[in-house]
Order: structure tokens, then C-alpha cells, then sequence
């Protein structure tokens, strides 16, 4: 059984643990990513929650194989800007670097009880915005240790991000 969408699951009045949901995205997204697949649209409209409210990734329209051929074509996005990695814009072929940047931003959603970052701004206002590198802002709730992997996981440049599963790992150091 499914009790829904990521995005109502955190504006339902159901206990859950913010970092406990983060760490259990992150580690399906990490579970593709050792499998040399790529999701393509992370965020948490994309994402379901199971009747023991784990995460359980979905909307795989976007999935493709690492270094083999995609299981759809690259090009054209069904994504957001607000969640779209900046090197998108210039080029539509998602990686596993792309990845990391779309679970960063919806890890901040999760954070954000389901509110999706930039609020109240077209898609080509926020496609600039990232283009620029500005990135959501710091929530109140969210402690250094969090707030500095957010950083470097929506990091502009590509070889700044961490893998996946090094992202898991700095998420199991958190207390």
C-alpha cells in the first residue's frame, strides 16, 4: 500500500524524521546510481511513501543507463528548473552528477515540508537564478552539518559534488 506523494506526505499531520526520509531518498537514489542508472527527475513529487513511511523512488519516465543506450533518448526535459542541475541548460544529458544536484534540492524540500524552492517565480526566472548560482536559501531548522553538504551537493561545478554514496555516508554521520 501507498499512503502517497512525498510533497503531502510532509504536509500531512503523520510523524516522520526529516533526516531519517532525506537518508532513505538518498540512499534509493545511491542504489541506481551503483547500478549505473540514472533517474533523471528527483524531487518529491517523484517520490512515494509507503504505508511504513519509507521513500520509495518513482516517475522513472526519465531513467537511462550509464554508458550504454538510454532507455529513452537524451533531450527534452520534463523536469523543472527547480531542480534542474546548471549544466542542463546548456546540455539536456543527465548523469548521476545531476542526480546528486536534484536529490540536494529536494532534500531541501523535504526540509521544507514539501514546499518547492523558489516560490512565486516563472521557470526561465528560476533557470537564471541557478544559471547564476543562486540556490534556495538556508532553512531556520536546518543544523552546519546539512547546510554545508547542501552546498557542495548543488555545487556549480560537477567535480565538487560528491557521489552518491558518499552523500549517504555523510548522511549517516549525522546524528
Amino acid at each position: 500500500m501507498i499512503k502517497g506523494l512525498l510533497t503531502e506526505y510532509l504536509k500531512s499531520n503523520d510523524k516522520f524524521d526529516l533526516l531519517t526520509l532525506t537518508k532513505g531518498v538518498a540512499s534509493g537514489v545511491a542504489f541506481l546510481h551503483f547500478h549505473n542508472l540514472v533517474h533523471g527527475d528527483i524531487r518529491a513529487a517523484s517520490i512515494l511513501i509507503d504505508n511504513h513511511g519509507n521513500p520509495r523512488l518513482a516517475d522513472t519516465g526519465l531513467l537511462k543507463i550509464l554508458d550504454a543506450s538510454p532507455l529513452m533518448p537524451d533531450g527534452g526535459s520534463t523536469s523543472t528548473y527547480r531542480w534542474m542541475a546548471p549544466e542542463l541548460h546548456n546540455d539536456p544529458k543527465r548523469t548521476s552528477a545531476s542526480d546528486v544536484y536534484a536529490f540536494t534540492v529536494t532534500s531541501w524540500e523535504i526540509y521544507n515540508k514539501g514546499d518547492a524552492p523558489f516560490p512565486g517565480l516563472r521557470e526561465l526566472q528560476i533557470g537564471n537564478k541557478i544559471l547564476q548560482d543562486d540556490r534556495p536559501p538556508r532553512l531556520p531548522d536546518v543544523g552546519d552539518a546539512i547546510w554545508e553538504l547542501w552546498r557542495i551537493g548543488w555545487h556549480k561545478d560537477i567535480g565538487q559534488r560528491p557521489k552518491m554514496s558518499q552523500y549517504v555516508d555523510h548522511l549517516r554521520s549525522i546524528a
